[in-house]
């Protein structure tokens, strides 16, 4: 009888464990987009209307758009010259779950949209360093002029195909 007893109790603490976990772990509803992602050009008209200043703003103006955060954006900005009254921004962005398409981006300056490119071009550096697939190393690198007043930071929002973005950010622009 003691035996039964105390397997029924480690069941139910093992249970009553299971159940916090799983309410701790439920997914935050109030998280999810509002909106659905439809494509690259209904997002573009969308965010050539949203003020975006700071970090946080573009991504507040990312997730009312239907965009999803993943962490499987990896890349930086390299480079942030002033050239011809314009800066150059260069750099290098991968999807690592992604099917190798061009990431969209879209660069906010001075808290306004302020150019939009894609990553175009192979880099043999971050081939090999990321291991990259056939198809992934296709579209790495990024190169685009913007309008940048010196002091701005450049935020630099990287959108794939499917609505998922990441947030990177540059030197403040000279």
């Amino acid at each position: 009888m003691r035996r039964t007893t105390r397997w029924l109790l480690y069941i139910g603490v093992v249970l009553a464990a299971f159940a916090i976990v799983y309410s701790l772990t439920e997914p935050d509803s109030s998280s999810q987009p509002t909106v659905e992602f439809k494509d690259i050009k209904t997002l573009t008209a969308a965010l050539n209307d949203r003020r975006a200043g700071s970090r946080a703003e573009l991504q507040s103006a990312a997730e009312q758009s239907g965009l999803r955060v993943t962490p499987y954006i990896k890349g930086f900005v390299e480079e942030v010259r002033r050239t011809e009254g314009d800066v150059q921004l260069s750099g290098w962005l991968v999807d690592s779950e992604g099917d190798g398409r061009p990431i969209h981006l879209f660069i906010f300056t001075g808290g306004k949209l302020a150019a939009q490119s894609q990553t175009r071009g192979e880099r043999d550096d971050i081939t090999k360093s990321l291991n990259l697939s056939f198809e992934e190393r296709a579209n790495v690198k990024f190169s685009v002029r913007v309008k940048c007043a010196s002091g701005d930071i450049p935020q630099i929002l990287a959108v794939t195909y499917d609505g998922f973005y990441s947030i990177r950010s540059a030197e403040r622009c000279p």
